[in-house]
């Protein structure tokens, strides 16, 4: 087969060939257009424990603060953070409006909380509710055993801005603010006689 004979047969079918390229391009944009549009913003916050007067107790808290980071970077993807998000709302927020997520860095106490929802607003607002949302969650869990109160606590450290167009993904939705079972996780009896 020469370069030739590779030119005759695309041009007896060049229609086929323009019609099947044509195809593939309306389809591929069908597929893009139908996907939904997901938002999403992160805020950060700090793990701290405790308070110190010193060098040495204040090393000690860090190194306390650095290793819970990473069991309150889960708590914070739990439904027990995306109900008090929903609280702190104000009714603004309802429960299936956002995602919430929580990622540890390694070695430190910093967490990102990201939300993710189908309107900018609503995940900039779950984003930059989150921090105070996990520091009530984390006096919740570390005080089920009985203790008055806790060394932990989170502070928010910057809020998230509005996403842009950067920010936009378009992925499959995610089953949004399931409910779980367990301590603190919407189903504790505890909880709801603290909450009436």
């Amino acid at each position: 087969m020469t370069i030739l004979d590779l030119v005759r047969i695309i041009r007896t079918n060049l229609k086929l060939l323009l019609l099947s390229m044509l195809l593939g391009i309306v389809v591929a944009a069908g597929y893009t257009l139908t996907r939904p549009v997901e938002y999403q913003a992160t805020s950060t916050a700090q793990i701290m424990a405790g308070a110190s007067n010193d060098a040495s107790a204040a090393m000690v808290n860090q190194q306390l603060a650095n290793q819970r980071s990473g069991a309150y970077a889960q708590l914070a993807s739990g439904s027990g953070v995306a109900d008090r998000v929903v609280a702190l709302s104000n009714g603004a927020l309802s429960p299936g409006d956002f995602v919430l997520a929580g990622a540890g860095s390694e070695g430190t106490s910093n967490l990102s909380l990201t939300a993710s929802s189908s309107s900018a607003a609503k995940a900039q607002q779950a984003a930059n509710l989150a921090p105070a949302a996990l520091s009530q969650e984390i006096k919740h869990i570390e005080t089920l055993n009985g203790a008055k109160s806790t060394v932990y606590d989170a502070y928010p450290l910057s809020r998230a801005g509005l996403p842009g167009v950067a920010d936009v993904t378009q992925v499959a939705r995610q089953p949004s603010h399931r409910r779980l079972s367990g301590p603190g996780r919407g189903d504790d009896p505890g909880r709801a006689a603290q909450a009436a």
